[in-house]
Parts: structure tokens; C-alpha cells; sequence
């Protein structure tokens, strides 16, 4: 009887342990999800990851070549610009990243963690939906990144000492209406005045809030 006692308490004891090594794991993020490593043709497998992000519900909003074999498309959804609108400044989850590279004869594709950005950005959803969408759509092989982060570090994340936090937003200029606002930036990124140019534009949807991206 006692040994019976004994072995029923170490049993519960043990799923007391994996259930809180599984909780533990899952509470750690990383940035990257890598979806794919392998043979390819380099520009094939670019138009194949458009076809595949279009044909799981996502929309394009543009893309860019930062450097030789390497391809950046960005990309966002209703559902993305839907959560982007519950929270302040919710539109940086808006758009998601996924590249492209060229490594000697390999191609590599990989995609930002929607889950990382939704606990960086504090966003009032985890999208889980929207990895597992990508995940579906591209593939995934393995996460990579930084230094694993937990929630609590990564909702408070703080690159060094005398860095602004998340929240600690640079207002660059005020105008008397969202309206005035659009078109002032517009206008300034036309004329290429600053030396950039846009790269994509995102409305967030019952807001007056829009996100643009610029490049040099």
C-alpha cells in the first residue's frame, strides 16, 4: 500500500514537471521561422512563394532586393490589419516579412514569427492562425533567431541601457488632420525630398492610421 502511495505521488509529481517544461517552452519565443532549405532555381522559387502567400489569403504589399540573391516580400491580410486595430500602435504587426536567399547552390526561404511580433508589439491576439497559415503555406523546418525570450522579456523588451522602450514613440510632426497628414507624407515621398522612396503603404481599418515603409 505504502509503495502504491509512493509510485501514484512520483507519477504526479512527473506530469507536474512536463506539463510545466511544456508551458515553459511554449512561453519562449524566437523571431525567425525557416520554411524551407534545398535546391531551387532562386527567382522560381520567389514567384512560388508570391503564388503561395496569395493563395493562402494573404495580399502582397511589396517587396525589395537589399542585396545581391536575397528577396524581401512583404506582405499583410484583412485578419493582420483586423488585430493591428485593437491596440496603440498595432500596426507595426500589419505587414510581415518572409525572405528569399540564395546560399551558394541552396535556397533558403524564412518568415518572421507572427507569435514573436504579437508579444513585441503587444497586439490584443497571440496569431497563432496567421503562423499557422504561413506554416501551411511555405513549409516550416525549424525556428532560429536571437537569444530565446520569454513573454514577460519580450513584452518589456529593452535593447540597452538609455534605448527607447516600445512605447516610447518620436513624434516627428503633428498636422490638423489625418487627411493633412497623408498628403504631406505623400507629397514629401514623391519628390523623393529625403532621399527615400515608399515601399509599401498599410490602412488600418476603422482608425484613422495608416503605415508606410520607405527605402533609399
Amino acid at each position: 500500500m505504502n509503495q502504491y502511495k509512493w509510485m501514484s505521488g512520483f507519477l504526479v509529481m512527473l506530469v507536474m514537471l512536463f506539463t510545466a517544461a511544456a508551458a515553459t517552452a511554449a512561453d519562449r519565443y524566437l523571431p525567425f521561422i525557416l520554411a524551407y532549405k534545398g535546391p531551387g532555381d532562386f527567382e522560381a522559387k520567389i514567384a512560388e512563394v508570391k503564388q503561395s502567400l496569395e493563395g493562402a489569403g494573404f495580399t502582397i504589399a511589396g517587396d525589395y532586393v537589399p542585396y545581391e540573391n536575397a528577396h524581401i516580400v512583404i506582405f499583410t491580410s484583412d485578419a493582420l490589419r483586423r488585430v493591428a486595430a485593437q491596440s496603440d500602435m498595432g500596426g507595426f504587426g500589419a505587414a510581415m516579412r518572409v525572405s528569399i536567399n540564395k546560399v551558394g547552390e541552396e535556397v533558403q526561404v524564412a518568415f518572421v514569427n507572427p507569435e514573436y511580433l504579437a508579444v513585441a508589439y503587444r497586439m490584443k491576439s497571440d496569431l497563432a492562425n496567421t503562423r499557422t497559415a504561413l506554416e501551411q503555406a511555405l513549409g516550416v523546418v525549424q525556428e532560429f533567431g536571437s537569444k530565446e525570450l520569454t513573454k514577460r522579456k519580450l513584452s518589456r523588451y529593452h535593447y540597452t541601457f538609455g534605448m527607447e522602450y516600445f512605447d516610447d514613440a518620436y513624434v516627428l510632426a503633428e498636422y490638423p488632420s489625418h487627411r493633412e497628414a497623408l498628403a504631406a507624407v505623400e507629397r514629401n515621398l514623391e519628390s523623393n525630398s529625403a532621399g527615400v522612396r515608399p515601399l509599401y503603404r498599410i490602412d488600418i481599418p476603422g482608425k484613422e492610421e495608416t503605415w508606410w515603409t520607405s527605402r533609399n
